[in-house]
């Protein structure tokens, strides 16, 4: 609707899609004989009725113009509209979101490097593994870094 506002050709044109070959044959030759007639409404001798007959023959113009390129038209609007559209940045989808979010805090807690500074006398590396407490604690810094990352850039709906 947005779209007739700015172009009027783009209303007449919706009229006109239904048209056959026939009656956009039809068409182009009415149009064909209406330049010939607006030439020669031109070249007569100035009239007071000369300028409204001209205006008569271009209106008639527009209109025929129309009818024989409308599914043109159409087909120039639809591809407005998909550009149009591509554009739009999706919504949020919240739930996948946080999908994201429950992975990576599994994923980050299994690959994070080990901090043996902040140790307590305790506990004892075994094997190169910390053991679980301490493990328990770097998932959750890496979950609560994640979920900082997340605020500033959200997961896009796809």
């Amino acid at each position: 609707m947005a779209m007739a506002m700015r172009d009027p050709a783009l209303e007449r044109a919706w009229a006109y899609r239904h048209l056959t070959a026939d009656q956009r044959r039809a068409a182009e030759l009415e149009f064909q004989q209406l330049e010939v007639l607006h030439w020669k409404a031109q070249q007569a001798p100035d009239d007071p009725r000369k300028q409204q007959a001209l205006a008569q023959l271009e209106r008639r113009g527009w209109e025929l113009g129309i009818a024989m390129n409308a599914g043109k038209i159409l087909d120039r609007a639809w591809r407005d509209v998909q550009k149009r559209a591509e554009k739009v940045k999706p919504p949020i989808d919240e739930e996948q979101t946080q999908i994201r979010a429950d992975v990576a805090f599994a994923m980050k807690g299994a690959s994070a490097p080990v901090d043996h500074s902040s140790r307590s006398s305790t506990s004892k590396c075994v094997n190169g593994f910390m053991p679980v407490p301490d493990i328990c604690e770097q998932q959750h810094l890496a979950a609560e870094e994640y979920r900082l990352a997340l605020e500033r850039e959200p997961i896009l709906r796809l």
